[in-house]
């Protein structure tokens, strides 16, 4: 198998001094930075001046957090009121149509006359059926008595 030689820092063109400094300069693993967890559950990341910048921000998530809850229990409730009248609406109708079709029963001519009987208040159902009545309009009225009259003084 060949060998993969990796290239130094003198064939990719840097010197040496730079990549010394690069390496001093990179962060070794110190104390504080194993133990995120540790400083998150003791708190003291708040101590950090750019989690002290992020205070407004989480205030307003907070905020925007209490609406957005608040909004829930807003549309359950209507939500729970919009059943409850709907149900209201439906017993109602319900009874609605019961109560008119007892009415229809009870004031059909036979049911009134059987009722009437019943009560012993002496009215019986009519065997005669009912005339109508026209009541002509007073223009009509004038016409028809003046063809009347005109017939009239004919025959004399």
């Amino acid at each position: 198998m060949a060998e993969i030689k990796e290239p130094t820092s003198i064939e990719n063109g840097i010197n040496d001094e730079a990549t010394t400094s690069s390496v001093a300069s990179s962060p070794k693993k110190s104390g504080k930075k194993d133990r995120p967890i540790i400083d998150f559950i003791n708190g003291n990341f708040l101590t950090n001046a750019s989690a002290v910048k992020q205070v407004p921000f989480v205030f307003f998530l907070v905020f925007v957090a209490i609406v957005y809850i608040s909004n829930t229990y807003y549309a359950e409730k209507i939500l729970r009121k919009t059943n409850s009248v709907t149900n209201e609406i439906k017993e109602l109708r319900s009874e609605y149509i019961t109560s008119k079709s007892d009415l229809m029963f009870i004031s059909k001519q036979s049911e009134v006359a059987r009722a009437a009987a019943e009560m012993n208040l002496g009215i019986k159902e009519s065997v005669v059926a009912p005339k109508k009545i026209i009541i002509e309009k007073e223009e009509q009225v004038q016409e028809n008595t003046d063809q009347n009259s005109n017939k009239l003084s004919e025959v004399k």
